[in-house]
C-alpha cells in the first residue's frame, strides 16, 4: 500500500516538469521574442526592441534571485511547501494566459506580464526541488529527479511541436491565413488603385516588396475567332481568345456572357489553352463580341494605407463588383496561432500541475510555522552564513565567480537568440524549427556529455563547451543565412545541457561533502541570477552602436557579439580553479573550526 502511494507522488511530482516546461520553451525561449518584436513592439527600431526585451529578462532574473534566498528559507522551514508551490505556479498559470488578450503595440504590458509569468515560474520552481526528499527517499532521489528531468525535456518539446506545427501549418488546424474584402464601387479596368469597403481592416503598410492577392471578379477578353460546332441545336461554338501571359485562373462561374442578352455556360476552358467551348448560348455571337466571365486570378499591389492598395498589377481585363483575397492580415489574426499558443501553454501548465496537488504529501518538520519576518531572517541570515565560508575558500569563490558568467551567457543566447535572428532578417518561421531542433538535440547530448565528463576531465569537458559557445558567438554574428541559424541551433544543443550538468558535478568535487546542501543551496541561488548582464548587455552594445550611427544590423551582430565578453571572463577565471588547492582550503577550515 506503501509503495502504491509512494508511486503516486512520484508521479505526481516528475509531471509538474512535463507540465512547466511548457513555459520554457514555447515562451520563454520561443514564441515571447517572436510576438513581440513583430506585434507587441511592432514599428519600433529592432535594436530598441531588443534592449526592452533583455532588459525583461534582467528584471525577472533580478527579482527572482532577490526572491531566492526567502522563498528557500520557507522551502526549508515551512510545512506549506505545496501552497507556496500552486500559489507561483498558478501565478505564472495567469499571467500566460493574459498574453493572449495584450493588444497589438501595447509592449509594456506584455513585458510586465512575461516578468511575472517568470517570477512565478522560477519561484514554483524552489518550492518544487524542495518537494523531491517528501516523495522520495536517498537511494531513489537521483532517479526520481531525472525522471523528472526527462519528462520535462519530452513534456516541454511536445507541445513546442505542437505549436510550431500551427505557426507553420495554420491551414491544417483552421486557423485564417487570408482574408477576403469587397471593393468599394466598381472595380475600374487596370486601375492602378483600388479602395476597400471601409468595414474591412488591414494593417497600414508600405512595403519594399510586393505583397501577393487573389481577386475576384468580372473578367473580358477579345475574341480572336469563332467557330460553330456542326450540328449542335443549341448554338455550341468553339472560341479563341488572347489570355494574358502568366495568367493563373481559376474559374469560379462556368456562367458566360457576350453583352446583355447573349448567354451561355463554358464546357470546356483551361487556363493555358487558347479555346473555350461554349454550349446552351442564347443567341449567336459574332467575334465582335468580347467574352466576359467570372475568374480568380494573382495580383499584386505595393502598399495599403487609408484602405487602400497601391500600385496594383494585374487588373487590365478586370472590371465591376470584385472582391481581393490576402495574406496581409490585420495583426491579430496572422498571429492568432501564436496568440493561441499562450493559452495552450498556460492550460497545458494547469491541467498537469493537478497531479501533484492530489499525490504528493509533504512531511511535517516544525510543531509551528515561523512568523514571516523570520524567513526574511533566516533566508538572508543563512546566506551571509555561506558566504562568510566561501569568502576564505578561494577555489570555490573563484569557481563561483567563473560559473555566473559563463552560465549567464548561455542563458542569454537560450533568451534571446530568437530575438537577434528576427533583427538580422531572418524569417520567424525558421528561427523557431531551429530551436525545435535545439530541445530535441540537447537531451540525449546532455547525457554524451555527462559520459564524457566520467571518461575525461570534467574542467576539460567544461572548457570544450566553453569554446563551442564562443564559437557559436563568433558565427552567429558574422551568419547572412538561415540554414547557418539551424546549424548553430544543432551545436547549441550538443552542449547546452552539458555544460550545467559538468558544472555542477565539478562543483560537487570542490565543496565540503557534510555540508552539501547549504553549498548548493548557494549555487541554485547564483544560478537565479544568471541572464541577469547578458540581456541587459546585448541591448546596451546594440543601442551604442546604432547611437553611433551604424545600421541596425551592425548593432544587432555587435549585441550579440558581446555575450563573447561573459565566455571570455568566465574561461579565464575557470582557469585559476585549482581543485587540489580547494581541498587544502577545506581541510585548513576544518581546523579552524
Amino acid at each position: 500500500m506503501m509503495a502504491f502511494i509512494k508511486n503516486k507522488a512520484v508521479f505526481g511530482w516528475t509531471m509538474y516538469d512535463w507540465a512547466n516546461s511548457a513555459f520554457a520553451t514555447t515562451v520563454m525561449a520561443g514564441f515571447f521574442p517572436v510576438f513581440f518584436k513583430s506585434y507587441w513592439s511592432a514599428g519600433a527600431d529592432v535594436n530598441q526592441s531588443t534592449a526592452l526585451l533583455g532588459l525583461a529578462n534582467s528584471i525577472a532574473s533580478l527579482v527572482v534571485a532577490l526572491l531566492a534566498p526567502i522563498l528557500g528559507a520557507i522551502a526549508d522551514q515551512s510545512t506549506g511547501k505545496k501552497r507556496f508551490l500552486i500559489f507561483f505556479a498558478y501565478l505564472g498559470v495567469l499571467m500566460t494566459g493574459c498574453l493572449f488578450m495584450v493588444k497589438f503595440g501595447q509592449w509594456l504590458l506584455a513585458l510586465i506580464l512575461y516578468v511575472l509569468g517568470t517570477v512565478g515560474f522560477s519561484g514554483a520552481n524552489i518550492f518544487y526541488d524542495s518537494l523531491l526528499p517528501d516523495v522520495a527517499d536517498e537511494k531513489k532521489i537521483d532517479f526520481v529527479s531525472a525522471k523528472g528531468f526527462a519528462l520535462g525535456y519530452l513534456g516541454g518539446g511536445l507541445l513546442f511541436l505542437i505549436n510550431v506545427l500551427w505557426v507553420l501549418q495554420p491551414n491544417l488546424f483552421g486557423f485564417c491565413t487570408e482574408i477576403t474584402a469587397d471593393i468599394a464601387g466598381q472595380l475600374q479596368k487596370g486601375a492602378p488603385v483600388v479602395r476597400l469597403a471601409e468595414d474591412i481592416s488591414l494593417p497600414d503598410s508600405d512595403a519594399k516588396e510586393r505583397y501577393k492577392a487573389v481577386i475576384i471578379s468580372n473578367f473580358s477578353l477579345p475574341i480572336i475567332s469563332l467557330t460553330p460546332i456542326e450540328g449542335s441545336m443549341s448554338n455550341d461554338v468553339w472560341i479563341e481568345v488572347q489570355l494574358p501571359s502568366g495568367l493563373n485562373t481559376k474559374l469560379l462561374d462556368k456562367s458566360v456572357s457576350f453583352g446583355t442578352y447573349k448567354k451561355g455556360e463554358i464546357e470546356q476552358f483551361s487556363s493555358d489553352l487558347r479555346q473555350i467551348k461554349i454550349s446552351n448560348l442564347t443567341r449567336k455571337i459574332s467575334e465582335a463580341a468580347k467574352v466576359e466571365f467570372t475568374i480568380e486570378n494573382p495580383i499584386t499591389f505595393r502598399s495599403f494605407v487609408d484602405g487602400m492598395l497601391t500600385d496594383v498589377k494585374g487588373l487590365e481585363n478586370h472590371f465591376g463588383t470584385s472582391r481581393i483575397k490576402t495574406d496581409l492580415l490585420p495583426p491579430a489574426l496572422e498571429f492568432l496561432s501564436i496568440r493561441i499558443s499562450f493559452l495552450s501553454v498556460a492550460l497545458w501548465w494547469a491541467i498537469f500541475t493537478i497531479p501533484l496537488i492530489m499525490y504528493v504529501r509533504e512531511r511535517k518538520r516544525h510543531a509551528s510555522e515561523p512568523k514571516p519576518v523570520n524567513y526574511i531572517k533566516s533566508g538572508f541570515g543563512q546566506l551571509y552564513h555561506t558566504f562568510k565560508k566561501i569568502r576564505h575558500l578561494k577555489v570555490i569563490f573563484l569557481f563561483l565567480a567563473a560559473y555566473w558568467l559563463y552560465i549567464d551567457g548561455v542563458d542569454t543566447i537560450i533568451r534571446m537568440a530568437v530575438d537577434y535572428g528576427m533583427s538580422i532578417g531572418f524569417p520567424s518561421d525558421a528561427l523557431i524549427v531551429a530551436l525545435l531542433i535545439t530541445q530535441f538535440v540537447g537531451f540525449p547530448s546532455a547525457l554524451l556529455f555527462g559520459k564524457l565528463g566520467e571518461k575525461w576531465d570534467v574542467k576539460k569537458s567544461i572548457y570544450i563547451a566553453i569554446i563551442v559557445y564562443l564559437f557559436v558567438t563568433a558565427w552567429g554574428a558574422m551568419m547572412t543565412k538561415a540554414i547557418e541559424f539551424y546549424v548553430l541551433a544543432i551545436i547549441i544543443g550538443l552542449v547546452q545541457g552539458g555544460i550545467q550538468a559538468l558544472s555542477r558535478s565539478y562543483y560537487s568535487r570542490l565543496i565540503p561533502k557534510d555540508q552539501a546542501a547549504e553549498f548548493y543551496g548557494f549555487y541554485n541561488m547564483l544560478g537565479k541570477f544568471a541572464a541577469i548582464f547578458g540581456p541587459v548587455l546585448i541591448g546596451t552594445v546594440g543601442l551604442i552602436v546604432r547611437r553611433i550611427g551604424y545600421s541596425a544590423n551592425f548593432a544587432s551582430r555587435m549585441g550579440i557579439a558581446s555575450v563573447a565578453i561573459l565566455f571570455i571572463a568566465g574561461g579565464i577565471l575557470l582557469y585559476f580553479v585549482d581543485e587540489e588547492k580547494g581541498r587544502q582550503e577545506i581541510r585548513h577550515l576544518r581546523l579552524e573550526d
